[in-house]
């Protein structure tokens, strides 16, 4: 850390602290105004050349998104940008407790903690993530100043979060390695790696097995749904049945899920149709609704998980509906590795439902596991076979 530059960006940072106590009406400044007398000052303490729209561009256009408010360039003959800025008015970010906080009441029956991913994303963070990943960034930054939070867009995790601006000066030597000159040094490079990935996230396990109990239990409940599900033999419920119906509808909204994440399709369309719901004291259940979407996803992309099946029959309550799919934006599909997504998959097979007088419970299910051959192959031995036989041929080798 080069401490001349350093220190004078303190006392700059210092003073931006200071103009923004000294206004009246912070919350009535625009979004032009915080960004012109703060954001871009910020930047160039931190020594961004402000003033270079080779380097400092304005009003970035982003395919298929429209214009990102900063694009940022160590490089000027670089093809494209370095990092993302999404810039906001003050106010128009919330604290990460008060996101969180909002978001545990409204799912209290099935919120589960996923540590190492960020379960506090709001739109305006969706959205800068969105501008780096559609363009094949790794970095975004959302800022109003008063809140700074810097993401790895291909993971979908947050790095750095700096919840006032006080905060900035506080830990200004994290801040610093976002300076231009440490940047140009490879500080990026130290940050990458910050998510500590595990062989198996033990929270989505948990997260996808409290759905599956859940799910269960509640199909049920349902009077309609057992005359489905029954045995006409023994007029119980046949298991199996249960579990198939189970299984298609948590693939179906999880697909969806990881399409929305990997910008297959359009993002929020699941948490769209929830908070159109919410607002409406008439109009479809939500159910009628996301059958809908069910079908029109089966009609554009045709596949077989989302064809005629007889999940689609069923009866689901609507708040454990809507609390499984509102949990789903918890999961950043995005962030997990395909190792990751096939351990969690072979844990996941280790259980299964069980129905006993009418009880559904979830149980160990290891020897019907090795029975199948359900094991994930790790991704190093996938592409060692696939080098060795057919990519002799593809490749000519």
């Amino acid at each position: 850390m080069s401490t001349i530059l350093s220190e004078q960006a303190r006392e700059q940072l210092q003073q931006l602290i200071e103009n923004c106590r000294s206004l009246s009406q912070p919350e009535s400044q625009s979004e032009a105004n915080v960004r012109a007398n703060f954001i871009d000052p910020l930047f160039e303490a931190l020594g961004w050349p402000v003033r270079d729209p080779a380097l400092y561009n304005r009003e970035q256009y982003v395919r298929g998104a429209g214009f990102a408010d900063i694009a940022l360039k160590v490089n000027p003959d670089a093809d494209s940008p370095l990092i993302f800025v999404e810039a906001k008015r003050f106010g128009a970010i919330e604290s990460l407790d008060r996101v969180q906080n909002r978001r545990n009441r409204s799912v209290a029956q099935l919120r589960l903690q996923l540590p190492g991913m960020s379960v506090d994303r709001t739109r305006e963070e969706q959205q800068a993530i969105n501008y780096a990943y559609q363009n094949g960034m790794r970095w975004a930054i959302l800022t109003n100043f008063e809140h700074f939070r810097l993401f790895n867009a291909r993971r979908d995790t947050l790095v750095l979060s700096f919840d006032s601006s006080e905060e900035l000066l506080e830990r200004f030597e994290e801040l610093w390695q976002l300076a231009f000159t440490e940047i140009q040094q490879g500080s990026l490079e130290a940050l990458r790696g910050h998510r500590e990935r595990l062989d198996i996230d033990e929270e989505y396990l948990r997260l996808i097995n409290e759905w599956r109990l859940r799910l269960g239990q509640d199909i049920v409940s349902h009077h309609e749904n057992r005359l489905l599900l029954e045995d006409h033999e023994t007029g119980e419920i046949d298991v199996y049945r249960l579990r198939d119906v189970v299984q298609r509808i948590l693939d179906r909204l999880v697909v969806i899920r990881y399409a929305e994440d990997r910008l297959v399709i359009k993002a929020d369309q699941l948490r769209t149709i929830l908070e159109i719901r919410d607002r409406m004291d008439y109009g479809l259940p939500l159910l009628d609704q996301i059958r809908h979407f069910f079908q029109e996803f089966n009609v554009r992309h045709n596949g077989a998980l989302f064809a005629e099946h007889l999940c689609d029959r069923m009866t689901i309550s609507e708040d454990v509906l809507h609390a499984i799919i509102l949990n789903l934006y918890d999961a950043r599909f995005r962030a997990m590795s395909a190792d990751i997504m096939g351990n969690t998959y072979e844990q996941y097979l280790g259980q299964t439902l069980t129905v006993t007088q009418d009880d559904v419970q979830a149980v160990d299910n290891l020897e019907t596991r090795k029975a199948q051959g359900s094991y994930y192959t790790p991704e190093y031995i996938v592409r060692y076979i696939v080098d060795q036989t057919l990519g002799r041929y593809l490749y000519a080798t």
